[in-house]
């Protein structure tokens, strides 16, 4: 049993203790009203017969009879006084109990909703936790392979090895859409760019689901300077403290821009990842770095936790570098063989 789960239990266990003490409260005065009515009702009923025999049988006591009726009106107007006590004592112990149960009521209702969204966020956790774990086993598959025909120096099968790379990219790049999907709460759409030594941007891959879409904007725009579009800038800024680029609500951002003309009805929040591997010569504080491209998730609402959703990214930008750099090896193996 979770720590919430136990408070939650607690709380209703000191609630519903409570609503027993209130209740027993009110039982009580409403038994000790009663017993008042029961004693007065008998007093009463014996005075009334007393002053009535009186009345019959000595009436030359006249003085006796309006004793007598004097005290009969003194209990009664007691007995209204402490029935009117009572009563409000009653009235005011059960409004406390009738506040009580609905704060109770409420407060039930509240850490419900809070456990409801702490099992819920497990759930989410535990999805994430499983879709990781399976793409490092894929991850692991796709560089075994690799240093495999590496080392044997097998060169033949080009062919198998990019189905087998290409079928990776797209394991990795319907994972992340569904990690970011979980994460954002909205439909993200994932893609991964190349970049060259000249600083032209490609698409090489998208994933499944909103490739038929997008796979029109690469068609009209296959290539691109890095520099038109402000994520990819920013990143390779080295006057600016971020090594990714993320925005929330990219109508906000006064300064962004583009390559697409149709961007605005594609998406308008992002993040993205350089692939890219970091080297520098620490005692003099050269720091350089080589991108080979860009992870890229976009959608319409954002959502993107700066805090998760960077280091969540990171994650496979940093192995994809590796995974790269072995097949861009392996393919220029393969061409340097057919020489």
């Amino acid at each position: 049993m979770s720590v919430v789960e136990v408070i939650y239990y607690k709380s209703m266990v000191v609630g519903n203790n409570m609503v027993s003490i209130i209740a027993n409260e009110i039982k009580k005065i409403r038994d000790d009203r009663e017993l008042i009515f029961g004693y007065c009702g008998i007093a009463g009923l014996f005075i009334s017969l007393v002053g009535t025999v009186i009345t019959l049988f000595q009436t030359e006591f006249p003085d006796a009879f309006i004793m007598i009726s004097v005290l009969l009106i003194l209990v009664n107007f007691l007995n209204g006084a402490v029935t009117y006590h009572m009563t409000r004592r009653y009235d005011k112990l059960h409004a406390k109990y009738d506040d009580s149960y609905h704060i109770i009521d409420r407060l039930k209702k509240e850490i419900g909703n809070h456990l409801q969204t702490i099992h819920l966020n497990i759930d989410r956790q535990k999805k994430i936790a499983t879709i990781l774990h399976n793409f490092t086993h894929e991850y692991r598959k796709q560089v075994n392979e690799l240093h495999a025909d590496l080392i044997s120096k097998d060169y033949t099968d080009i062919s198998r090895r990019n189905t087998s790379f290409r079928g990776f990219l797209s394991f990795m790049t319907i994972n992340i859409k569904e990690i970011f999907d979980i994460l954002t709460e909205d439909e993200c759409s994932v893609s991964i760019k190349l970049i060259d030594e000249n600083l032209v941007v490609r698409t090489l891959f998208r994933d499944s689901v909103s490739y038929r879409e997008r796979s029109n904007s690469d068609k009209a725009l296959p290539a691109y300077r890095f520099s038109e579009n402000t994520a990819f800038f920013n990143i390779f800024n080295k006057d600016l403290p971020d090594s990714y680029f993320l925005s929330n609500n990219l109508e906000r951002e006064k300064t962004y821009k583009n390559a697409n003309p149709q961007w605005r009805q594609l998406y308008n929040a992002c993040i993205v990842e350089p692939i890219r591997i970091i080297s520098g010569i620490e005692q003099v504080g050269v720091e350089e770095s080589r991108v080979l491209g860009f992870i890229c998730v976009d959608n319409f609402h954002g959502g993107f936790e700066e805090s998760i959703s960077v280091n969540v990214l990171a994650c496979f930008s940093d192995l994809c570098y590796h995974l790269f750099s072995l097949f861009f090896e392996f393919k220029y193996a393969y061409q340097s063989s057919k020489a």
